[in-house]
């Protein structure tokens, strides 16, 4: 349902694409893969339904630091299903900003890969629990190739499991966060003190894209390069979020590299990508 702003809860925009046209490709992504509406939409009911018999629910916070991979615009499908907030953040923390995020928000759940670019983020997240008792739960992505461990739920694992058969098909609704009801939390870069979150409701984020969407004359016929970080706001605003709102595509890149980047946006059709200026820079200097 949209309001008379034109302000629609993320998962309902891709309900409604996913009911007229299944086969639309939404994401193309270098660890994952290709996923249509269909697809996208399915994942994120299953993970819903995972996150619910793990005990999260309406108002909980769950913070995401992932790559550029499809997972996290399936965490954040989920999330928002069961009226859950997502706190976004940059792949390149470590620690400090982790211990900051956590205590402020006290999150009730952290999604991390379990290895990425010779970080081990799954024994950061482990060694956070002792200054943060409200994490309940650790998310690992990409565990079936990194190190075991027993205290953590792997991604590949639930979603591997039919959890979507084992409670009532209509016990997500009463969920449903309305368009005024927090949906996700962004933090700034902490380059001037801890770090500070902007708070966002679905008519914030709305807003956001609308403008740009208007301007760009952006459609559904429109993929968009991802290579921003989606843990940060453009990413994940005008790239992750952007890419569902027009009902187009997004193909994303994990790792900025220019020349790479150029193959990419030619190779897969890339009509728009919103980034910092470096991006841009490195493209005509490369």
């Amino acid at each position: 349902m949209t309001d008379a702003t034109g302000a629609q809860l993320i998962t309902d925009r891709l309900c409604e694409i996913a009911a007229r046209d299944a086969g639309r490709e939404l994401i193309v992504c270098p660890v994952y893969g290709r996923l249509t509406y269909g697809e996208t939409a399915r994942q994120a009911e299953r993970l819903a339904f995972a996150l619910r018999a793990l005990g999260l629910g309406p108002g909980d916070i769950v913070i995401l630091q992932l790559p550029n991979w499809a997972p996290f615009l399936v965490f954040h499908l989920a999330l928002t299903l069961i009226g859950a907030v997502t706190a976004t953040i940059p792949i390149v923390f470590r620690e400090r900003e982790l211990r900051n995020v956590l205590q402020l928000t006290e999150a009730k759940g952290l999604v991390v890969p379990t290895v990425h670019r010779g970080h081990d983020y799954g024994a950061m997240a482990e060694g956070l629990r002792e200054i943060a008792p409200s994490l309940r739960h650790i998310f690992l992505v990409g565990a079936d190739e990194g190190p075991k461990r027993s205290g953590s739920h792997s991604y590949e694992t639930l979603m591997r499991d039919p959890w979507e058969s084992r409670a009532p098909s209509d016990s997500l609704a009463p969920l449903r966060p309305g368009l005024d009801d927090v949906t996700a939390l962004g933090f700034t870069s902490g380059t001037t003190g801890t770090l500070k979150a902007a708070v966002y409701d679905s008519h914030i984020l709305a807003a956001t894209n609308r403008g740009l969407a208007e301007r760009y004359d952006l459609n559904e016929a429109d993929r968009i390069f991802g290579c921003s970080p989606v843990g940060h706001a453009v990413g994940f605003t005008h790239a992750l979020r952007m890419a569902v709102t027009i009902g187009g595509s997004i193909v994303l890149q994990d790792r900025w590299d220019p020349a790479r980047a150029l193959e990419i946006i030619q190779q897969e059709g890339c009509t728009f990508m919103a980034c910092a200026t470096p991006f841009l820079l490195d493209l005509v200097y490369h």
